[in-house]
């Protein structure tokens, strides 16, 4: 019998139930010639994984978040503080990795944006262009100070 014929008859073996995962993993390294095992492989830790997915989700939804709230206010549009809204949306999650401190001061930087956000959409209202663009630098750096500590949150649970 070739290594293919074997491997297929432990597929369909495994496909109907006659052997589990691991000893699917087993047989199969058997077949091959390879030393590993599904024993030797580190157990992978679900939840720390699915945290850890959740705060790459996060993490882009807040990057993307600036578009939605920097511009809106400096062309006169209807405007909604998205970012904000976004970590609200992950506050458990931020929470349970972050701790409430951190969490907190997150919130603050937010407002610290938000602010900064109107005054250049106020500056813009009364002609004032060079005041808009001094908000407008402040924000900017604002942002990349914070979106640089939230990028640098990791989970290691």
């Amino acid at each position: 019998m070739s290594i293919a014929d074997e491997l297929r008859k432990l597929q369909e073996l495994r496909a109907s139930g006659a052997l589990t995962e691991e000893e699917f993993v087993n047989a199969k390294a058997s077949v091959l010639g390879s030393p590993t095992t599904a024993a030797a492989a580190p157990p992978v830790d679900e939840k720390a994984e699915r945290i850890r997915t959740q705060l790459e989700e996060f993490k882009g939804d807040f990057d993307s978040s600036d578009e939605c709230s920097f511009g809106a206010p400096l062309q006169g549009t209807s405007w909604k503080f998205h970012s904000r809204s976004v970590l609200v949306q992950y506050e458990d999650l931020l929470l349970a990795v972050c701790g409430e401190e951190r969490y907190a001061s997150f919130l603050h930087d937010v407002e610290k944006l938000r602010d900064l956000a109107m005054s250049a959409r106020d500056a813009k209202a009364d002609g004032n262009l060079r005041a808009r663009d001094d908000y407008m630098e402040q924000y900017e750096s604002e942002w990349n100070t914070l979106f640089g500590r939230i990028k640098r949150i990791e989970y290691r649970g």
